[in-house]
């Protein structure tokens, strides 16, 4: 297992300096996401990667995150909402810009315009079981894709199991992002990730609330 690598209390306090500059209720969604987030597994294989790429990025508040606690070369971000992707854009900008990071947010739905290079991390968090079921798949392969030699893809999701757990969750979806939203058994993720030549290193289930986090490291080998 990949040890924690980044306190917990320190990962709540850069939330809420991040969460100042947003209106109140996204400030509230930064500020008490790392509450229900492992996201000290989720920095921890990525400790070293320069360059990182985020699918699904939202707020950019997991870039931000991976910056402020190891310095990178390069943050992409790609979002599907637009609003999203400039609040992302300028305040990870605004943050890091005089730094010489180089910063890029997109808003597109078509994995075909995602950034064409490869990446040292690509991260894929919270956002397969928002992809409708028949997409999931070239989704991931598209991710995957993205993935340098000697790199990692870091995939985390909500467990379907047990019942009362998938049901809580579900109606967080609802209410929140106003959607029903599909899941995808993680050795499935496995097989996919497989075809693309990736190797799972790391797998890790951590239960938060009602929340349980499935948590996946692969890497792809260098040839």
């Amino acid at each position: 297992m990949i040890a924690t690598t980044v306190d917990n209390r320190r990962i709540r306090a850069l939330a809420r300096d991040y969460g100042r500059q947003f209106p109140p209720f996204r400030r509230a969604m930064v500020t008490l996401r790392p509450r229900i987030c492992p996201f000290g597994s989720l920095l921890a294989p990525i400790d070293k990667a320069g360059t990182l790429l985020d699918i699904g990025c939202g707020s950019g508040f997991f870039l931000f995150l991976a910056q402020a606690t190891q310095p990178r070369r390069r943050l992409f971000g790609v979002e599907t909402s637009e609003p999203a992707a400039a609040n992302a854009r300028a305040s990870l900008r605004s943050q890091f810009g005089e730094a010489g990071v180089e910063v890029a947010i997109d808003a597109t739905l078509d994995i075909a315009a995602w950034p064409s290079g490869q990446f040292e991390a690509v991260t894929v968090l919270d956002v397969l079981h928002h992809v409708p079921r028949a997409a999931k798949r070239a989704f991931m392969a598209a991710a995957a894709a993205r993935v340098a030699p000697g790199g990692r893809l870091i995939y985390k999701d909500i467990d379907a199991a047990p019942t009362w757990r998938r049901a809580m969750n579900s109606l967080h979806d609802l209410i929140v992002a106003r959607e029903r939203v599909t899941y995808t058994p993680r050795d499935r993720i496995a097989d996919w990730m497989r075809e693309a030549g990736l190797v799972r290193v790391d797998a890790q289930t951590t239960d938060t609330l009602w929340y349980r986090h499935t948590l996946d490291v692969y890497a792809r080998p260098n040839s």
